[in-house]
């Protein structure tokens, strides 16, 4: 997504209202972002520089932890901005130059009655875009990108250097256009977006005066002002006008504060950029996995094959030996009649015409024996090789099948100890979604391995146990922290979530509402011969919306 200079203001306008005066607890990075945390505040201040997703936005601590303890990355410039903003107060926001960047004032007390300013420049632009720390006088202290001396940069940003700005572009306001309308627009309008000023020139002639005197009185982003700007996408750029433009899209912001609805744009958009790196990098070692079962299996399929044929080997060898004075010397083929069988067969046989008859079938001799002793084998890792390739493959698509972010952080993996055969003991990852809620955790398999396991290793007897009813699902563990009482009521949130969780994971996905069945786990017992199949008893059900979990999710971010 794009914006343009009069969201940076409104983002501006939203900052000195919002946090003005906060003080900084913490800053947190990851590779193209920084979180800033306030003491006694909600919400924190989220920067992203990702070419994609670049931009401000507001976000709830829940979300800020959730990004900084799966993503954070020690930055160059990290102990740097810490040192320098951590313990100050956000003290001003202001836009430059009616420009895409943005400077932050913070003021840090360092002793008695004495205090430091320092600012933050946050240049708002695409692949360019840049987080600058400076002193007071506007030097710079340390940068994300450092530009060097290349003849490559219009500007400089270089430690001990005065801060310089993109000149200002030439041209007329909104405010400068309302106070005198003009019967032809400017050739440049400053501060707004290429794309917004498109679509006033293209519109300019098709309304009177009055009409774009009242418009543009109303482009003035304020507290007070906030009922008559509409939020739209033309394209993939984000802006706001009085009126929904034509071919532009209208955003439903849940918040009429810019930085607030702009978190749909800036950061779960780069959350799932991150959340799906973070599932290729867990699906990378399983693929490699199944494809060196794959070889495995293709290998011992062909030494299977080979030894099913031991056998006619091992007549070819007799038939040769019993015809041996019947053979011409430095034959290449031969055909030789089968008397073990009714009626007699003709069998043809290849021969090396260098070798003897004698020495011919001592090589079929050989071939049968050396495979005829492998079969046996061949025919057991065959079949645990094609079971562990089976379970793989049910694992790689069920995490496949994660697409939201919060699901695949959930995603954790407990190690099982899988025994091929004596030689090949291995421990194999189990995947497994792990929630922490609120005085509880839950446990959720997404194969029958891993269903296995959290139901008769990971559980305890007093857990709870859920399942969708009567249709085949994940296996679903509710465990409490806490120590306020024993029991789950039907009404608890956590035992609702934890249901939802099991219906998601089950045949009923795409029903509206569905039966979960829930018990403690010691009432659980397998079925023998199976892998995940259960019975079980003292049970209650409950009703669920297979996507509640989502919903509550998002009430916490």
């Amino acid at each position: 997504m794009a914006f343009g200079p009069e969201m940076v203001a409104a983002w501006s306008s939203d900052i000195s209202e919002e946090f003005k005066n906060k003080r900084i607890a913490r800053l947190d990075f990851g590779e193209k972002w920084m979180v800033v945390q306030f003491t006694n505040h909600s919400k924190a201040l989220f920067f992203s520089l990702d070419p994609e997703y670049y931009g401000i936005a507001s976000i709830g601590k829940a979300s800020a932890k959730l990004l900084v303890s799966h993503f954070s990355r020690p930055l160059r410039v990290e102990q740097t901005f810490k040192k320098h903003i951590t313990g100050a107060k956000l003290v001003a926001c202001t836009q430059i130059n009616n420009d895409r960047i943005l400077e932050i004032a913070f003021e840090k007390t360092l002793g008695a009655g004495f205090s430091q300013r320092y600012y933050v420049v946050f240049e708002i632009m695409a692949h360019k875009s840049n987080l600058i720390l400076m002193t007071e006088e506007k030097k710079i202290i340390d940068a994300i990108k450092l530009k060097s001396f290349d003849g490559r940069s219009s500007s400089l940003v270089l430690q001990g250097t005065v801060y310089s700005p993109p000149a200002p572009i030439e041209g007329a306001t909104l405010a400068e256009i309302r106070r005198n309308l003009p019967s032809e627009l400017p050739q440049r309008l400053v501060g707004v977006g290429k794309h917004l000023e498109k679509k006033i020139k293209e519109l300019w002639n098709q309304y009177t005066p009055e009409t774009w005197r009242e418009w543009l009185s109303k482009m003035i982003y304020s507290p007070e002002n906030m009922e008559h700007i509409s939020f739209q996408k033309i394209g993939n750029y984000i802006t706001f006008f009085p009126i929904i433009l034509p071919g532009a899209d209208p955003i439903m912001a849940q918040s009429q504060k810019a930085i607030e609805f702009t978190k749909a744009f800036v950061f779960y958009p780069l959350l799932q950029k991150e959340s799906t790196a973070l599932k290729n990098t867990i699906l990378e070692p399983l693929l490699a996995e199944m494809h060196l079962y794959k070889a495995r299996i293709e290998g011992l399929a062909n030494l299977v094959t080979m030894a099913q044929k031991s056998e006619q080997w091992m007549k070819m060898g007799n038939l040769l030996i019993a015809w041996q004075h019947n053979i011409p010397s430095n034959s290449e083929e031969v055909i030789l009649e089968d008397w073990t069988v009714e009626p007699p067969q003709k069998i043809t046989i290849k021969l090396n015409p260098q070798k003897s008859v004698v020495e011919n079938a001592q090589i079929y001799f050989k071939k049968a024996k050396k495979y005829k002793d492998k079969n046996g084998e061949a025919q057991r890792l065959l079949k645990a090789y094609k079971g562990r390739y089976e379970e793989l493959q049910e694992t790689v698509e069920g995490i496949r099948s994660i697409d939201d972010p919060t699901q695949i952080l959930a995603l954790s993996k407990e190690l099982v100890s899988h025994n091929l055969d004596k030689k090949n003991k291995r421990s194999k990852g189990l995947p497994i979604i792990r929630y922490d809620l609120e005085g509880a955790i839950i446990f959720a398999g997404i194969n029958q391995k891993s269903n296995h396991y959290i139901t008769f290793r990971l559980a305890k007897n007093d857990d709870i146990w859920l399942h969708v009813k009567d249709k085949p699902g994940a296996h679903v563990i509710l465990r409490r922290t806490d120590s306020k009482g024993k029991d789950f009521s039907p009404e608890d949130p956590r035992l609702i979530f934890a249901a939802s969780i099991a219906a998601y994971y089950s045949k009923g996905r795409s029903e509206s509402r569905i039966a979960v069945d829930y018990t403690k786990k010691k009432h659980v017992a397998p079925q023998k011969g199976t892998v995940a199949q259960v019975t079980y008893n003292n049970y209650k059900s409950i009703m669920v919306s297979p996507t509640y979990w989502k919903k509550h999710l998002e009430e916490q971010l």
